[in-house]
């Protein structure tokens, strides 16, 4: 009998390997040249009603639709022709074939998209993807329900799936779990919608674009799973921890084990020994042997060294560990998020929730900073980025705010990964130029790191953030 190879590697199409969203601006100014603006629109109505009731991108079955309601136009039929005879080739990003070159010297490359039976066919055919994948491809509704049959199809020991779809990698990490590496290319509107990006995990590896994944081998493809998955079920070698992450507006905490965080409102008056009360009343019927907790303050030795700006008093000297009647871990919060989102290199943490959170993480070690109270404009960052500063300008001026600040935080620390986390970063309309947004639970899988036996490994960026800009300039040039 054959034996499965030991990896295959499984690529989605729109704004993976082909440039969606120009496809989708020609779309729109052909057919606002050669039809109208109101005949674009309404076709482009309907486009979205359908991708609303199919869960994909429909174009033939809206032009169908749209000849439903005009039976005497004659414009579908060159719509189609347009559709039907659109360039994709053309549309390819840079690199796509030569990623899957690349990824096909170590194991099948495969094609898995979502998408109707004849357009998207198509789509993959004129780009020449199906020839680039030697015909292996994959088109369902709703892939991330189908793993069953892509398994079946092409079994293999390990998973590399690269999408640009949070929701997509993070519905088959909860699947196919340490089987499987996620891959995220910041390409599209998708990858770039803040709300969205605060809602799942961060991918294994996160890349720029497709091109990226040129600078990585086998083994930091296949070994790149988190230290931790946040969701995994109690194992008897692990120690069973629960994660106490303290807000200024919440305490929020999530046991081993456990799938659905819990909480209870904070506040400026909150106290120390009140917090304990909270954490225990809200983790009844959890088991734990030990405690993570996000400080929201600075942190030495394990022991907070100042009082919280945005709770009570009696945290400075308070005995954790005697009140909670197990260990307790204590790490600035920021830090504790920093950690859970680390993918390697050299990572600057902001987080935008009640003030600005901030910490450094090089090489796999974690430096909590303040960078929230240094001086700007006529007070501190965090009074223009923080929850005061959104109240009193805005949303439009404290994303402007935001924008600036990360801008000069960037340029002073020169880090190679940018995350903007906090409950905050979800009003954010675009991420500001080089960041990704880190999930909430990113704290989560940080508390847990805290107790792992070894670091959390992951694998190096490929280069400084300078030397990737650098890159890119030589290679724009070069074509």
């Amino acid at each position: 009998m054959t034996q499965p190879p030991a990896v295959v590697f499984l690529l989605d199409v729109d704004n993976t390997l082909l440039d969606n969203d120009r496809i989708t601006a020609d779309l729109k100014r052909h057919l606002t040249q050669a039809f109208g603006a109101e005949r674009q629109e309404r076709y482009w109505t309907i486009l979205e009603e359908r991708r609303t009731e199919l869960g994909y991108t429909d174009y033939l079955g809206a032009l169908q639709r749209y000849r439903a309601e005009n039976l005497g136009d004659p414009h579908f039929l060159q719509m189609s022709f347009y559709l039907m005879d659109y360039p994709f080739a053309d549309r390819l990003l840079p690199g796509a074939r030569e990623v899957i070159e690349h990824l096909s010297a170590w194991g099948p490359t495969v094609i898995l998209s979502d998408g109707d039976v004849i357009f998207q066919p198509r789509k993959v055919q004129r780009s020449g993807l199906y020839d680039a994948v030697e015909g292996r491809v994959l088109i369902y509704i709703h892939k991330e329900q189908q793993l069953a049959d892509v398994e079946q199809r092409y079994p293999a020991h390990h998973y590399v799936l690269v999408d640009d779809k949070l929701r997509i990698l993070t519905a088959v990490k909860k699947i196919w779990g340490t089987r499987l590496t996620t891959v995220f290319p910041r390409q599209g509107h998708y990858a770039h919608d803040a709300k969205a990006l605060a809602m799942y995990p961060p991918a294994d590896i996160t890349i720029e674009r497709i091109a990226d994944l040129l600078q990585y081998d086998l083994h930091a493809l296949v070994h790149a799973s988190p230290a931790h998955s946040i969701n995994a079920a109690s194992d008897p070698k692990r120690k069973q921890v629960l994660v106490v992450d303290v807000g200024g507006t919440h305490v929020k905490i999530l046991a081993t084990g456990q799938e659905t965080p819990r909480e209870f409102a904070s506040g400026p008056t909150m106290t120390a020994k009140q917090m304990v009360v909270g954490v225990r009343k809200a983790a009844k019927g959890w088991q734990y042997e030990a405690i993570s907790m996000g400080y929201p303050g600075p942190v030495l030795r394990g022991r907070p060294l100042s009082e919280p700006h945005n709770l009570g008093p009696g945290w400075v000297g308070f005995d954790f560990e005697a009140a909670f009647g197990c260990p307790v871990k204590l790490i600035n919060d920021s830090a504790m998020q920093a950690l859970g989102s680390y993918q390697g290199g050299k990572m600057l943490f902001l987080g935008l929730g009640t003030g600005l959170g901030s910490a450094m993480i090089v090489d796999g070690l974690v430096e909590p900073m303040e960078l929230g109270h240094l001086p700007y404009r006529k007070g501190t960052y965090e009074d223009y980025v923080g929850i005061r500063g959104l109240d009193r300008v805005g949303k439009k001026k404290w994303r402007h705010y935001v924008k600036d600040v990360v801008a000069r935080l960037v340029a002073a620390l020169e880090p190679d990964d940018v995350v903007l986390g906090g409950g905050n970063v979800h009003k954010l309309k675009k991420l500001p130029p080089g960041c990704r947004a880190g999930a909430n639970a990113n704290a989560f899988r940080g508390g847990f790191c805290l107790w792992e036996t070894r670091e959390p490994k992951a694998p190096a960026r490929p280069g400084s953030r300078r030397q990737r800009k650098h890159r890119r300039a030589a290679e724009g040039t070069a074509s």
